[in-house]
């Protein structure tokens, strides 16, 4: 999939004023291993402690306010969901965030979205084995233009 440099360009100005400017490091002896000078974006340091914030945030920006309105949907029980929770707690969108009710929702994902600061969320568990977080355009975790260039 090929991302315009310009739809970068709109999404780091578009998130910028929301998340952290994380710093780069060098990896010389990694990168002498892979014959490259390589740097390392160390986005351990942004919101919710993974790269995902910047694709959640660019999302919902990107859309309409009228999109937005009527409340957003996503599924997934990893860093997507800690940042779509975190972006809804920003004030930027009513969402339902629907994960597999599995041991790792309980340890990793509810865990992640209470550090994130995530404060109004409702749990539904449903019959067949999933958890609705309550905090309607669908996105998904990854594949999306718009998502990959924040």
């Amino acid at each position: 999939m090929r991302i315009p440099l310009d739809a970068i360009r709109a999404a780091a100005e578009r998130t910028a004023p929301h998340l952290h400017r994380t710093p780069t490091l060098s990896s010389r002896r990694l990168g002498e291993r892979a014959g490259v000078r390589l740097d390392l974006k160390c986005e351990s340091f942004q919101k919710t402690g993974s790269f995902k914030p910047r694709g959640a945030l660019n999302i919902v920006l990107a859309l309409p306010e009228a999109r937005r309105a009527s409340g957003l949907v996503t599924v997934s029980a990893g860093n997507h969901a800690q940042a779509v929770a975190w972006v809804a707690q920003q004030g930027h969108q009513r969402m339902t965030i629907e994960a597999p009710a599995l041991p790792a929702a309980d340890h990793v994902m509810l865990p992640g979205i209470a550090v994130a600061g995530v404060q109004d969320v409702a749990f539904e568990s449903c019959d067949n084995g999933t958890l609705l977080l309550h905090v309607c355009r669908f996105f998904a975790p990854q594949g999306e233009k718009t998502t990959y260039a924040g």
